[in-house]
C-alpha cells in the first residue's frame, strides 16, 4: 500500500509542477491573464479544479467563488489552497475507491495544464517544459489548423502533448500495492510499461524508415523518446530529420543525444557526417574521433570508413587506406570495404592519384548504411 500511496503523491508533484510553471508564465512572463481570452482560460481552470476538489466531498461549487471580476491575488490564492488541499488528501490510506478519486484529482491538475499550454502554444510566444510524469501517459493533440507557419517538414506537426493517467494503470497498480510480495515491483512494472511502449514507437519508426515515410518516422521516434529519452532516441530523430533535409534540426538533436549520453558514439558520428555535408571537414574529422572513443557504440567501423573518406577527398590516401584497415578489423564480413582496401593498395603502388569509388556515409541508426551525399 506504502508503495502504491507513494507513486500517487509523486504524481501529484510532477502534475502540480507543470501547472505551476504554466501559470507563471500565464500571470508573470506575459499579459494574457490580462486580456479577455486569458482570463476566461484561468477561471474556468480555477473553476474545474474546485469541482473536482467538490466532487470527492460530494459537495456543490459556491457562487462566491466565481471569481469574477478576475483578482490575481485571489486566484493565486485559491489555486494555492486547492493545491495544498489535494496534496493532504493524497496522504491518506488508499483503498480502491480513494485510488480512484485521486485518479480523478490528477486528470483534473493535468486537464486543466493542457487547457493553458494550449493557449500558450497556440500564441506562439512561450515554450513551457513538459512534465516527466511516473503513471500518466502522453498523447500527440494536433492543433495544425491555428499553426499553418509552424509545420515541419513534409507537413509534419509534433503537435502538443496532453498527459493523463488510466483506470488500467491504477488498476494495476492497486493490485499490486494490495499484495506486499509485489509491492516492490511496482517501478519494476512502470519501466517495463514504458519501455514496451518505448520499443513499439521505436520499431514503428524503423518500419518507416525503411518504407522511406520519413516525416512518419519522425512522429514516432518522437513518440518514444516521451517514454524514454537516451541518446539512442535523439540520434535517432536526428537521424529522421536529415532524411527530410533539415539539418539544423539534425544537428541539434545530435548535440541534445551527446549531452543527455556523452558515451553514445552513434551521435558524434552521425553530427560529423553533417558537419561533412557542409564541407566542414576538419571539424567532422573531430567527431569521427570522438565516435571512435566512445563507450558505447555497436558498429564502430563507421567512424573509421567515414574518416577514410574525408582523407580520401584530402588526397591523403594513405591515411585513407589506413581508416580502412582499421575498419575492416570491426567489421570483417564488409564486402563493399574489402574491395574499396584492395582498389586504393593497387592504386598506391604505381601512382598517387587513384581513381577510386567513394564510400557512402556509415550511419549507426538502423545497422547499415546510409547515402548522404
Amino acid at each position: 500500500m506504502g508503495q502504491m500511496k507513494t507513486l500517487i503523491q509523486s504524481e501529484f508533484y510532477v502534475a502540480s509542477g507543470y501547472l505551476d510553471r504554466l501559470l507563471f508564465t500565464f500571470i508573470d512572463l506575459s499579459d494574457f491573464s490580462k486580456v479577455p481570452s486569458g482570463t476566461k482560460i484561468l477561471i474556468q481552470v480555477r473553476k474545474n479544479i474546485y469541482t473536482a476538489i467538490l466532487d470527492v466531498l460530494h459537495e456543490k461549487e459556491s457562487d462566491e467563488l466565481s471569481l469574477e471580476p478576475f483578482d490575481h491575488f485571489l486566484f493565486r490564492a485559491e489555486i494555492k489552497t486547492a493545491l495544498n488541499w489535494i496534496e493532504q488528501y493524497l496522504f491518506f490510506p488508499l483503498n480502491r475507491n480513494e485510488s480512484t478519486t485521486s485518479l480523478q484529482l490528477l486528470n483534473t491538475l493535468y486537464a486543466e495544464a493542457f487547457r493553458m499550454h494550449q493557449y500558450l502554444y497556440v500564441q506562439g510566444q512561450f515554450e513551457i517544459q513538459y512534465p516527466r510524469p511516473t503513471l500518466a501517459e502522453e498523447e500527440s493533440v494536433s492543433l495544425k489548423q491555428f499553426l499553418e507557419n509552424k509545420e515541419g517538414p513534409e507537413g509534419f506537426q509534433e503537435g502538443l502533448k496532453k498527459f493523463s493517467i488510466s483506470n488500467e494503470v491504477i488498476a494495476m497498480q492497486s493490485t499490486q500495492a494490495n499484495d506486499p510480495s509485489q509491492e516492490l515491483h511496482s517501478l519494476q512494472f512502470l519501466n517495463r510499461a514504458r519501455e514496451k511502449k518505448y520499443q513499439h514507437f521505436l520499431h514503428l519508426g524503423h518500419k518507416s524508415i525503411a518504407n522511406k515515410k520519413y516525416a512518419d518516422a519522425l512522429k514516432h521516434f518522437f513518440k518514444a523518446s516521451h517514454y524514454i529519452e537516451n541518446g539512442e532516441i535523439n540520434t535517432l530523430i536526428a537521424w529522421s530529420y536529415s532524411f527530410l533535409n533539415d539539418f539544423e534540426n539534425a544537428k541539434n538533436f545530435c548535440l541534445k543525444s551527446m549531452k543527455r549520453d556523452p558515451d553514445y558514439g552513434p551521435a558524434y558520428n552521425d553530427y560529423g557526417n553533417y558537419l561533412l555535408l557542409e564541407g566542414k571537414m576538419e571539424d567532422a574529422l573531430r567527431f569521427f574521433a570522438m565516435a571512435k572513443k566512445a563507450v558505447h557504440y555497436q558498429n564502430r567501423e563507421y567512424p573509421y570508413i567515414n574518416t577514410g573518406r574525408v582523407f580520401m577527398q584530402m588526397h591523403r590516401y594513405e591515411e585513407a587506406l589506413e581508416e580502412f584497415s582499421y575498419a575492416l578489423t570491426y567489421a570483417p564480413y564488409h564486402e563493399e570495404l574489402h574491395e574499396t582496401v584492395r582498389k586504393l593498395k593497387a592504386s598506391l603502388k604505381p601512382v598517387k592519384n587513384p581513381i577510386f569509388k567513394k564510400m557512402k556515409p556509415q550511419n549507426e541508426s538502423l545497422g547499415h548504411e546510409t547515402n548522404l551525399t
